[in-house]
């Protein structure tokens, strides 16, 4: 028997077989090429993306732009825009529309200042917007006129003498219109029309063409004669060009004056009652109220203390030799009814000065009452300086002897017609700072 040989084949051949069969797979085509996202092979990841929501609410929008640049206008309903997750930035707008303003965001963006969103993953944005009124008009500048008397038209106001003869000149002269609360042009008064061109507005306009010395509220008929009244001064006033918006009347001292006795069983023309002191100034407002303006300002000023003149002008001439206060009040008739201290139809002076209070009173207190009645009417705001009769007004002023002149010793002087101008513009509703 022939014996056949054993062959033993070398561990290294079994390795260089291995290395041979690895090189010819990483040869092979395609055995390292990618599988594309979503193949067949599973393992691909779908990319990332976010979403932006923005939702407008009121009179607005917001403006942005999306993945690709193109702007995006969001208003009413919400709108959505879709970016790559990651650090994507979207700047957004809010832009309100015309007599709008934006309120704030909301979401994740807060304020009323930028709003700048990272896109890490979905975000949600809202922008508020509100109407808001359209600024008021700028007030019309100031037209005032005023309806007044003696007191008004500056009557003897830089009058200081009255015991000798040339004294009288002063006295004589009249009228200082010059030297007037309401719009005196002296530099020696600081009138309402001052105030109101250093404090208001510096364009405002005054006229007192329709006051009239010796005019009265009512305009009692004695002896055939009637005086101006609040009525033919109204009647004047809404007829000027241009019309005024502002009418300030002081009327009233000479319904006191003009007056004989305080009772009516001691003479035929007695101290008005409150029907027709009433009916007297609604006729005047009646005028008034249907012809100036929308918007315009009615103040009715305080009738004065008319009860104070006696002893103010007592103490103006005890202060002064060159005053003599008793002898130009009989010479001239001055507001007998309060300055006769004898017995005058009947009544004593005690009588008479007490009947004065209680109707001056309760002439501003109709005033007041009166104000409110008219306020609104029209448009029209009606005020009543006198107020309450608590605080300081003309009616409530108590003119001592410095504050009437020493020529008649009845009218305020300047220093008197500067203390009517500072009560007055303290209860003007113009007033910016009363």
């Amino acid at each position: 028997m022939i014996g056949i040989p054993t062959y033993r084949t070398p561990l290294s051949h079994y390795v260089l077989l291995a290395l041979l069969t690895l090189m010819l797979a990483v040869a092979a085509p395609g055995a390292w090429a990618k599988k594309p996202d979503g193949g067949g092979g599973g393992g691909g990841k779908p990319a990332k993306t976010a979403v932006l929501t923005v939702t407008a609410s009121g009179p607005g929008e917001v403006s942005f732009a999306d993945a690709d640049g193109n702007p995006v206008s969001c208003r009413d309903a919400p709108c959505t825009a879709t970016y790559p997750a990651g650090k994507t930035t979207v700047s957004l707008n809010a832009i309100p529309d015309a007599d709008a303003a934006f309120s704030g965001w909301s979401g994740d963006c807060t304020g009323t200042g930028a709003c700048t969103v990272t896109l890490r993953a979905d975000r949600s944005v809202g922008a508020a917007f509100e109407d808001t009124a359209p600024p008021p008009p700028p007030p019309p500048t100031p037209r005032a006129s005023a309806a007044g008397d003696s007191i008004t038209m500056g009557f003897a106001a830089s009058c200081s003498r009255n015991v000798n003869f040339w004294d009288l000149f002063c006295l004589l002269g009249g009228d200082q219109p010059e030297n007037s609360w309401f719009n005196g042009g002296s530099s020696a008064v600081l009138s309402v029309i001052d105030r109101y061109r250093l404090e208001v507005d510096p364009d405002t306009s005054a006229t007192k063409a329709a006051a009239e010395s010796g005019s009265e509220m009512v305009g009692v008929t004695v002896g055939g004669e009637t005086p101006r009244n609040f009525v033919d001064q109204a009647a004047e006033i809404v007829g000027q060009v241009p019309l005024p918006n502002r009418v300030e009347v002081m009327l009233g001292g000479n319904d006191i004056c003009n007056r004989d006795c305080a009772d009516p069983a001691d003479c035929s023309n007695p101290l008005l009652d409150d029907e027709s002191w009433r009916a007297g100034v609604r006729a005047g407002l009646d005028i008034l109220v249907n012809g100036l303006p929308e918007g315009a300002t009615i103040l009715l000023v305080g009738v004065p203390r008319m009860q104070d003149l006696y002893a103010a002008g007592i103490a103006r001439q005890q202060a002064d030799s060159g005053v003599n206060c008793q002898s130009v009040w009989s010479t001239y008739g001055i507001c007998r009814i309060a300055t006769n201290d004898g017995t005058l139809k009947g009544e004593s002076h005690a009588e008479r000065l007490a009947a004065i209070g209680e109707r001056q009173q309760r002439y501003n207190e109709i005033l007041a009452e009166l104000a409110q009645t008219y306020n609104g009417t029209n448009g029209i705001e009606v005020v009543a300086e006198y107020g309450d009769g608590k605080g300081l007004s003309v009616g409530t002023y108590a003119f001592g002897a410095g504050d009437i002149n020493g020529g008649d010793c009845f009218h305020p002087s300047v220093s008197g017609q500067n203390i009517v101008a500072d009560v007055v513009w303290g209860n003007n509703p113009d007033n910016p700072a009363p």
